[in-house]
Parts: structure tokens; sequence; C-alpha cells
């Protein structure tokens, strides 16, 4: 017997393939829901389909993720003031996304957020898997934003 592991439509099958008399059967053994994550989608507030930001201050949000690298591209409006920040590396473990290169002084969005007195520390970003959104949280500037899926 041979196990063999795919996956169709976020769902991953294991397959057991039994050899008897030259011929190969496939069956099903197992059926997991495969993890979600926000590779290669959008997530918006304030803009398009996505929900109020929560406050005039930082809207309109956007969270563009890469499809292949882990990378995201952050458009951020901040009292009227609109930046974008591109290809900004990240790291999603369990819920928590964090961004490793945020301390360094040639950080877009680490400079983005130091220019309105946040620390680096400020900043939590969490992805819900259930509901499918993004949490912005920057406790020192009273923001918190969840982010949807923009269509």
């Amino acid at each position: 017997m041979t196990n063999f592991v795919s996956t169709k439509s976020g769902l991953l099958f294991a397959l057991a393939l039994v050899c008897s008399t030259g011929s190969i059967t496939a069956r099903p053994s197992q059926s997991l829901l495969a993890p979600a994550t926000p590779t290669g989608k959008v997530y918006c507030c304030g803009v398009g389909s996505g929900p109020d930001c929560g406050g005039p201050d930082w809207t309109p949000l956007n969270f563009t993720f890469g499809a292949l690298a882990p990378t995201v591209n952050v458009a951020i409006t901040i009292d009227s003031a609109a930046s974008k920040c591109v290809a900004e590396s990240y790291k999603l473990a369990g819920t928590a996304i964090t961004f490793p290169n945020l301390p360094s002084k040639t950080d877009c969005l680490g400079n983005v957020l130091r220019g309105t007195g946040a620390l680096d520390s400020d900043l939590v970003v969490t992805y819900d898997p259930t509901a499918d959104t993004v949490t912005v949280e920057v406790d020192s500037e009273g923001v918190t934003a969840t982010l949807q899926v923009c269509k």
C-alpha cells in the first residue's frame, strides 16, 4: 500500500493506493481541512467592498498579500496622508502576522508607524482563518480595524 496526499478545493485528501493483481485502486482514506491563510488575497476597510475602519484617523487600509512570496503590499492613510508600502516581508505564525523588517530604518511600514509616534511593538496584526479577516491594532494610537476580503 502506498499513501499520497493531494489538495482539492481547500480540502486535504489522503489517498491509499492498493496494488492487487496488477491493478491500482485509489480510495479516499481521510479528509482534513487545509489550514487557511491570507496568501493571494486582498483585505481592506474604508474602501471598496470593505467595512468601515472604525475611525477617521486610519482609513482606508488595504493589505494585498502576495500569491507566492510571504510579502504584503500595504496601502494606508493616516490623518489624510496616504502611504504605500510595497513587498513588506511578513511571517504568519498561528494567527499572528509579524513584520521582521519593521525595526529597520529603511522599512516603509516601520517608518509610517513611527511617523505617528507609535513604537514598532505597538503594531499587532492578526489573521482569523475562520472569519477570513485581518485585524490591525495600534494600541498607542487607539486604532483597531478589522479588514475583510475586498471584492
